[in-house]
């Protein structure tokens, strides 16, 4: 098996070379699973027979050692393939293949390969290739090997021109925190997290802003508060909706995360902000941020404070806050009632809601606002 493997990989059409990078992982493991003799009535049943065992790469025997070294030369090389389809390959599967190889060697082989890869100037692809995987090698390194080795690059990638490489960085560093720890995160990488939620590219705010629940559950929120808390409320004026919407979903988590106390005093003044904002767009993502956190937050902060955000904004001069007002003082009664069926907050709900559509002039007010009272049984 293992001289086909070498023959594929020096082989002249690239596809085939690419085509193995694909598969080397599963060959290489086929080939270093040795066959060995047992007896043993429990493993292989009464007449024993032949099994293939999978050693871990410290327990390497001379036989598997002398394999590794041949697939050592090949991932190098397939690395530095002259083809950058091959090379993106390649760094695509590094993080699988590496798991064949001692921690040692992946120091000693692969990391030279990752240097030249991160500045691959002749291909974008490539890069982001190394970047979606690269964070990934921290399991095989290890804490101190990947603060010694492996941070370097991260730091280099997250500098890079192309936005996609910056995201294949940020979308993966999850795994990174569980290796090093929060702690040296905060440190080493995420001064630069937090210059790309600035990033004038809106898919590398979006990826921050996706990652922002990871990082809240492992940063604490002293830290969250201090550091990122004015960042990632400031997402809810972004010029791009879409990360105006994302960033009033992600209150939700934030409300689970730290309490409604903490929500009472960072997130809702925030919103009052939004709701008097001259913006339109503005004002209505505060209804938006109302949608995502009412469910997390009490029935007496439902009805005290969120109910007159909806209500003030069901009277607006832009139809679609006022149709969405009422789709919030819909969710809001149903959460309401599930827990006091008798809150006075319930009669002003109903009270809002009649006056629209007796009053309303505009079509779909009145079809959300009738869709709203669907749901609310009659006094």
């Amino acid at each position: 098996m293992l001289p086909v493997i070498v023959k594929m990989s020096e082989d002249k059409a690239w596809r085939v070379r690419w085509c193995l990078i694909q598969k080397l992982y599963d060959l290489g493991k086929g080939v270093l699973s040795l066959p060995v003799s047992t007896s043993s009535a429990d493993v292989n049943g009464p007449n024993g027979s032949t099994r293939h065992i999978n050693v871990e790469p410290e327990n390497y025997t001379n036989i598997q050692i002398t394999i590794v070294n041949s697939l050592e030369q090949i991932a190098e090389n397939l690395l530095s393939d002259s083809e950058s389809e091959v090379r993106s390959a390649a760094a695509s599967n590094m993080h699988q293949f590496c798991k064949l190889f001692r921690k040692d060697r992946v120091i000693a082989v692969i990391m030279p390969c990752v240097q030249k890869l991160s500045v691959d100037s002749t291909s974008e692809y490539v890069r982001t290739s190394v970047a979606t995987s690269v964070n990934q090698l921290s399991v095989i390194l290890g804490k101190e090997a990947t603060v010694e080795h492996l941070l370097p690059q991260l730091l280099l990638l997250l500098r890079d021109s192309a936005s996609p490489v910056r995201l294949g960085i940020i979308s993966n560093l999850d795994v990174l925190n569980r290796v090093i720890g929060v702690e040296l995160l905060s440190q080493s990488l995420l001064p630069a997290v937090i210059e790309l939620a600035n990033d004038s590219k809106w898919r590398v705010r979006i990826a921050i802003i996706e990652l922002m629940p990871m990082l809240v559950s492992q940063l604490g929120l002293k830290f969250f508060t201090d550091k990122l808390c004015d960042l990632t409320l400031g997402w809810l004026s972004d010029r791009v909706y879409t990360i105006r919407r994302a960033a009033a979903e992600n209150l939700k988590a934030l409300t689970e995360e730290f309490g409604e106390p903490w929500a009472l005093r960072c997130i809702i003044p925030r919103l009052d902000e939004l709701k008097k904002n001259p913006n339109y767009l503005h004002r209505i993502i505060c209804l938006y941020g109302v949608q995502a956190m009412a469910p997390s937050l009490s029935a007496d902060t439902q009805a005290d404070i969120l109910v007159p955000f909806a209500i003030e904004l069901s009277s607006d001069e832009v139809a679609n806050i006022r149709f969405s007002g009422a789709k919030t003082l819909s969710l809001l009664y149903t959460l309401i009632s599930e827990r006091n069926n008798r809150d006075p907050s319930l009669q002003q709900i109903q009270k809002c809601l009649n006056r629209l559509l007796s009053e309303d002039v505009d079509k779909d007010v009145k079809f959300y606002v009738k869709q709203a009272l669907s749901r609310i049984p009659p006094e």
